[in-house]
């Protein structure tokens, strides 16, 4: 992080075990991890607090009295950002003159509820520290991590439920309940397609699309970094030039104005924005909109 300006300050980490399987000599776990992380910018005694939460696969080995880990198989909440060519620090204070958008109240005719989005988004994000619901997501929209991924399916539910966002359901927007248990519209399980009906159904608009540098840094369209013109309850995807793979909802701000994400698959919660992608990574920058 010392790239980004900012250093670390603690990381606390709480671990269960859900599932566990003994025969003989070999076991297979499945281990799930809560991680606090703090950190500061230079001269500020602010302490900025993030949470990861992991799923572990695990197999073990016991040789000679001794429990060895032979296989451990889970997705990276931290990831490696050392391949983002030359960040700037992450202060994202305006240019005097121009206000930050995120401090305009919200419109009394606006439907998109943005901070009954954002307690929704907290309150089930499921395995990260910080989050609520006891750890848990929602069940009554059931769990898509060990079915292609979870994230588009969260931010479905930060949008619409009646304790979150409350944007109305249409055709192609969707979720229901039957014998066979959950299901939902291309829309609402798959990143991209999510992406794709925010924009094409006027409920959003994109902001800026680009990598990293392109989004962060100042530029003659958006004096701040395009990033910031995003407010509480906007969306970000993640993936390639070609294909969008997962979305993030934003729920806030650090004590330097840096934008905070939560998202399932992996659990995050007031994660900046972009850790764990590096300069490959092509961001959809989306403001929901009436």
């Amino acid at each position: 992080m010392k790239r980004r300006g900012v250093r670390f300050t603690e990381a606390r980490s709480s671990v269960r075990i859900p599932w566990c399987e003994l025969q003989g000599n070999h076991a297979e776990l499945i281990i799930h991890q809560t991680l606090q992380v703090g950190y500061v910018y230079p001269g500020s005694p602010t302490v900025n607090h993030f949470g990861i939460g992991t799923r572990h696969w695990m197999k073990m080995t016991r040789r000679k009295g001794k429990w060895s880990i032979c296989q451990d198989f889970y997705t990276d909440g931290l990831g490696d950002d050392s391949l983002v060519p030359e960040p700037k620090p992450a202060d994202g204070k305006p240019p005097q003159g121009e206000p930050p958008v995120h401090t305009s109240p919200q419109s009394a005719t606006e439907s998109y509820d943005r901070d009954g989005a954002v307690s929704y988004a907290d309150k089930y994000a499921g395995l990260a520290w910080g989050a609520g619901n006891n750890h848990q997501y929602n069940l009554q929209y059931g769990d898509l991590s060990a079915k292609g991924g979870d994230c588009a399916n969260y931010v479905s539910q930060c949008l619409s439920d009646k304790s979150g966002g409350k944007l109305p359901l249409d055709g192609g927007w969707f979720y229901s309940h039957d014998q066979n248990g959950f299901s939902g519209s291309q829309a609402w399980v798959r990143a991209q397609n999510l992406c794709d009906w925010l924009l094409y159904s006027g409920r959003g608009k994109l902001v800026a699309r680009g990598t990293f540098p392109e989004l962060n840094n100042p530029s003659k369209n958006h004096p701040s970094g395009a990033v910031r013109k995003l407010r509480k309850g906007d969306v970000i995807g993640y993936g390639t030039k070609d294909c969008i793979e997962h979305v993030a909802i934003i729920v806030g701000w650090d004590s330097r104005g840096y934008p905070l994400v939560n998202s399932h698959s992996v659990d995050r919660y007031h994660c900046p924005w972009d850790m764990g992608y590096d300069k490959t990574t092509v961001f959809d920058l989306i403001q929901v909109v009436n």
